[in-house]
């Protein structure tokens, strides 16, 4: 219960902090908190007196409420409940001019270093003494860390609470039934087997949430579900601190749900974990990207789903080695998958077509392709190029412009690079075009990047196809995966192998 007075929606009731609450203003408050927000069901909802900084600016002993989903990634929104001296002490922030938007959130168990405060609520026609919302809160990441008395384990889990598609886990549940009646779900393939020695055990498994909130007079229950990832260990903390366990947890786990958010060309990601020890749980939950809750079809994933686990078997290792190589690839990944997740057709090229850009880039630098000559000799040959180009242009500001292009020469083209970068991988790209036809990815990236004319979208989908097949392609490869059966199906290069009237722009 909150101390002080409370006047919210017209209602008003007085507490003192820690004063014993008869069970009346109890059922009252929740009445209020209602007010606040309507109930829904599996959402954590936490009241508590905490302090917002940032630099030497404090307020301290501020009544906030904050409530997130458990189930799913979302905002973290929190409310600040005051009198308006509250709100004096929250307004110098909002003229702090600073380069640090964000607050820091400190209580007894729960805490916050990227908090968003919103506009404050001035009411100076209330008593100073009555309380009401004096602003909104926006979280980028919330801790909450509960302390017990310690036990006999000396195990520790950190468990990472999974959004997205499903599919690609290869994970399924059968019921088993006890002679009480009691149901319970038996999980099989939970367990990942990966080729580095890592200090924990690692499964995939579901967890289940109920709750009571939208059954009228607790008639029934909700369940729900959310795949997790779980790292169990018995290591000790001189051998892994908890510091070390969640680090290494936290890279591993979005190294493989990078993995997964490739194979099914659909974001997946964790938006919360819980690391618990003998003495503590410790639950950290932050703002991720949307991820959609379809699952794709059997034929839309990138390999056949019952061969995921061997995949991630082999691209992690090839991952984590390029990687350590400086040839990593979560950029070339993260467009890739954000080319199938953008909304419109233009922006899916764009896109996608920015994670070739990355892996051209990447693999340039390895090859030692940046320049076509040292930069002594382009400079003795620069000079040939302006002389000639002085003596030949009849017009001053028409030789500025083109000498301002000069330094391009000594960049390799694009084609160049791509044409090293698809023999070095062993990538062809003539099944996906008409057997007449030319490489025309380039034309169609100019034309989209450096000109103003209309498309023919018919040839911009066909483009987009052909240049995700040569993505998934390289990067397949790249990964150590050989099978590129799906970049694209038949049927689909059998429609890009179609001759049409789609080899020019309108």
């Amino acid at each position: 219960m909150p101390s002080g007075n409370f006047q919210i929606n017209g209602r008003f009731i007085y507490n003192e902090l820690y004063a014993v609450v008869p069970p009346e203003l109890n059922r009252l408050w929740e009445r209020i908190m209602e007010d606040l927000w309507s109930k829904q069901p599996f959402f954590n909802r936490h009241e508590f007196i905490g302090n917002l900084s940032r630099c030497d600016e404090v307020a301290d002993k501020l009544h906030i409420v904050v409530q997130y989903s458990l189930i799913k990634e979302g905002e973290i929104v929190g409310k600040v409940l005051g009198t308006t001296k509250t709100c004096e002490k929250l307004r110098r922030f909002t003229n702090f001019s600073g380069p640090y938007p964000y607050l820091k959130l400190t209580s007894d168990e729960i805490s916050s270093d990227r908090v968003l405060l919103g506009t404050t609520i001035d009411r100076p026609g209330y008593n100073k003494e009555m309380s009401y919302i004096v602003a909104n809160l926006s979280f980028e990441d919330i801790t909450i860390t509960r302390h017990f008395g310690p036990s006999d384990s000396h195990e520790r889990h950190l468990t990472f609470f999974l959004a997205g598609p499903r599919r690609l886990w290869s994970i399924h549940e059968t019921p088993e039934f006890s002679f009480t009646g009691d149901i319970k779900n038996k999980v099989h393939n939970s367990k990942i087997e990966l080729n580095e020695d890592f200090p924990f055990e690692i499964e995939v498994i579901p967890c289940y949430f109920r709750d009571k909130t939208s059954a009228p007079d607790n008639h029934y229950e909700l369940t729900a579900n959310v795949l997790t990832m779980h790292f169990k260990t018995k290591e000790s903390l001189e051998q892994l601190s908890n510091d070390d366990l969640v680090n290494s947890g936290k890279a591993l786990a979005d190294d493989i749900t990078l993995l997964m958010s490739f194979l099914s060309r659909r974001w997946i990601t964790w938006y919360r974990y819980e690391l618990a020890t003998n003495d503590s749980v410790k639950a950290f939950t932050r703002r991720t990207r949307d991820c959609a809750t379809q699952e794709p079809n059997w034929s839309d994933t990138l390999i056949e789903p019952d061969k995921s686990r061997k995949f991630l078997k082999i691209g992690l290792s090839n991952l984590r080695k390029l990687r350590a190589e400086n040839f990593d690839l979560f950029m070339p990944l993260l467009y890739f998958v954000s080319g199938h997740e953008a909304k419109y057709l233009e922006e899916q090229f764009t896109t996608s077509f920015l994670s070739l850009e990355k892996i051209k880039g990447m693999f340039a630098i390895k090859k030692n392709f940046q320049k076509n000559l040292k930069d002594r000799s382009f400079k003795k040959l620069r000079s040939l190029i302006s002389e000639t180009i002085r003596r030949n242009t009849e017009f001053s500001e028409v030789v500025e412009k083109i000498q301002g292009k000069i330094p391009e020469l000594n960049r390799p083209s694009l084609r160049f690079i791509l044409e090293s970068l698809f023999k070095e991988y062993n990538i062809t790209w003539k099944d996906i075009y008409p057997s007449t036809s030319k490489f025309t990815l380039i034309k169609t990236r100019d034309d989209l990047f450096h000109s103003s004319q209309k498309f023919n979208i018919g040839l911009l989908v066909k483009e987009l196809y052909r240049l995700q097949a040569l993505i998934e392609r390289l990067l397949l490869r790249m990964l150590g995966w050989q099978d590129l059966s799906r970049s694209p199906t038949e049927h689909k290069k059998k429609w890009l192998t179609t001759v049409e009237n789609d080899s020019n722009h309108t």
